[in-house]
C-alpha cells in the first residue's frame, strides 16, 4: 500500500486496470510512455473496467524509478511505468524528485504537473 500526502485529489472512471500509485492520464488510463501527459497518481487500484477511483493531482507519494534518479531531478513518465529523471527539453514535467533512487526502487516525488 503506498503512503500520499495529498493536496488536491479527484474522482477518475478507470477505462483499464492498474495498481495504485500508476500514473494515470485524462481517459482514466495508465501511462506506459516516456514524457506523457499525466492527470493523477492513482490512489487505489482499478480492479474493473469503468470502476471510479481517486487520482492525486498535487502532492507526495512514492513511485518506481525507470533508470537513475537524483534528488532535485525533474521527473516525467517512463514507458515502463513510474517516472524517470527528465531530458534535456522534456514535455511533461510531473515534479521534482525529493530523494534518490536506483532503478526500480521507490522514488518520493513531489507531484506537481505542469
Amino acid at each position: 500500500m503506498q503512503l500520499y500526502y495529498d493536496v488536491l485529489s479527484f474522482p477518475v472512471v478507470a477505462s483499464g486496470l492498474f495498481s495504485d500509485g500508476a500514473l494515470v492520464n485524462f481517459a482514466g488510463a495508465q501511462v506506459l510512455a516516456d514524457d506523457a501527459p499525466v492527470a493523477g497518481i492513482a490512489m487505489h487500484p482499478a480492479t474493473e473496467v469503468g470502476m471510479p477511483i481517486t487520482a492525486m493531482g498535487l502532492g507526495i507519494a512514492t513511485l518506481t524509478a525507470s533508470g537513475v534518479v537524483g534528488a532535485g531531478n525533474r521527473v516525467v513518465s517512463a514507458a515502463a511505468g513510474g517516472v524517470k529523471a527528465a531530458g534535456a527539453d522534456p514535455a511533461n514535467v510531473l515534479g521534482f524528485a525529493l530523494t534518490p533512487a536506483a532503478d526500480g526502487l521507490g522514488v518520493k516525488v513531489l507531484f506537481m504537473p505542469r
